[in-house]
């Protein structure tokens, strides 16, 4: 009995002498309490002496607590989270050694990838830029080509009251038709009234679209080439043949001048006052021309006038022909068809005469809404009797080669300018009288209006 006591003081004394970090190795928070050792419990439950007392249990030593508080039993690994924000592009996450661990985007959330840590990872981009992550670095910087706008996501909030219900979409229905009907009827009008306006008084649907300055413009030169027509239309010297003043009081060089100003103004003026209407029409669709870049059949009036000498007094002509032409564009850019058709009568001697021909024509350029074609073609004519003079009938034809300078004023409608060097082969006869001798060469001046289908 005396022994057992002995032994249960140097126990205690050993503990004292561990001093407070042996204790709180045992009973810190971080360590698990051990469960007693076999001995200890069977000291415990030990029989009784012969003196009845029981035999106390002996405490555990300072070596069965581990170390520095921590918990026994096997270290389990570490796991690292890598954080992206949302992405525009698609991205792959490799290990550093090349082995692929993940492949992330588009999204537009946030993305939380769980990775082994220890470990340097790799992002790679479509882009080809890599960007090198290791756990602790927080979120890896990425380039902004790959990132997208963070979504616009508010903090925790109250529930708020539902909403009412949406109103019945069959009421707003009614109304939207209605609208749509209103905004075609106002276009289909505008497309009538404008282009109408615009041919009782040149400008005027140009200013009815939004448009008064080229309305201004329009209606300007409209009266002034007009006013050039009348002032300058081919009518015989009043003092030709009389004693008061010689014959030839206009001079040649001023003869042409006005025949020229006179094919000038009178062909603008045509061309002007037609363009401005189909203007006004384009002006009400509300948006420019858009020309196909090939067409199937283009059927074109022209009007040609040139300028002869003539003997007698005035010593020049001013020689006019109108005719039609449909060409084909088989190939685009390559053109051919039936030109020149028309005919007409001299009204001094009633000779009658009728030609068509052939044209073909290449377009060097088309850009938008201006093309630049050349031609060359050839026109056959057949002349009646002259019956002033008894003369019978006759027949020939002229070559020619020519520029065509094309600007369309709507989708399929432009307006042409013409100009065109010719040769007769033989006797040339113009629609409204005049002639030209063979292998006269003449330089032309025309103007019209094609439309393309």
């Amino acid at each position: 009995m005396v022994r057992r006591r002995l032994h249960a003081l140097g126990v205690v004394a050993a503990m004292v002498a561990a001093g407070p970090s042996s204790a709180a190795a045992r009973t810190g928070p971080a360590s698990r309490p051990a469960s007693p050792p076999a001995e200890s419990t069977a000291r415990e439950r030990g029989a009784e002496g012969a003196d009845g007392d029981r035999e106390p249990a002996a405490p555990p030593s300072v070596s069965e607590a581990p170390p520095g508080g921590a918990t026994a039993g096997p270290a389990s690994a570490e796991a690292a989270e890598l954080v992206l924000p949302p992405l525009r592009v698609r991205i792959e996450v490799h290990t550093a050694e090349g082995g692929r661990v993940a492949v992330v985007g588009p999204t537009n959330e946030r993305v939380r990838l769980g990775l082994g840590a220890g470990r340097t990872y790799v992002l790679s981009g479509p882009d080809g830029a890599k960007v090198r992550w290791s756990p602790g670095q927080g979120e890896p910087a990425l380039p902004e080509a790959w990132t997208a706008p963070e979504p616009d996501v508010a903090g925790p909030a109250e529930p708020s009251p539902p909403a009412p219900p949406p109103a019945p979409v069959v009421e707003e229905a009614p109304a939207r038709v209605e609208a749509r009907v209103e905004v075609r009827s106002s276009q289909t009008w505008r497309r009538f009234v404008h282009p109408m306006m615009s041919a009782l008084v040149p400008g005027a649907g140009q200013m009815m679209n939004g448009e008064p300055g080229k309305g201004v413009a329009i209606l300007v030169s409209t009266v002034g080439l007009l006013t050039g027509t009348i002032l300058l239309w081919p009518r015989p010297d009043p003092h030709e043949g009389t004693g008061g003043r010689a014959d030839d009081t206009r001079s040649a060089a001023e003869e042409v001048a006005r025949l020229a100003g006179f094919a000038v103004a009178s062909g603008g003026f045509g061309l002007l006052y037609a363009g401005q209407i189909l203007d006004a029409y384009q002006g009400a669709v509300g948006r420019p021309p858009r020309p196909a870049e090939t067409f199937f059949l283009r059927i074109e009036t022209a009007g040609m006038y040139t300028i002869a000498a003539q003997p007698g007094q005035p010593s020049h002509r001013l020689l006019r022909d109108f005719n039609v032409s449909f060409m084909f564009e088989p190939v685009r850019r390559f053109t051919l068809g039936f030109s020149d058709i028309g005919g007409g009568r001299d009204p001094s001697t009633g000779r009658g005469m009728s030609q068509a021909g052939l044209r073909v024509g290449y377009r060097v350029y088309d850009r938008r809404r201006l093309w630049l074609t050349l031609s060359v073609g050839g026109v056959f004519q057949s002349a009646g009797r002259d019956r002033g003079r008894g003369a019978r009938g006759d027949v020939g034809g002229f070559v020619y080669g020519q520029l065509g300078i094309r600007v369309f004023v709507t989708d399929s409608i432009s307006l042409a300018l013409l100009p065109r060097l010719s040769i007769p082969l033989a006797t040339r006869y113009y629609a409204f009288g005049g002639s030209l001798p063979r292998f006269a060469p003449s330089l032309e001046m025309g103007g019209g209006i094609g439309v393309h289908f």
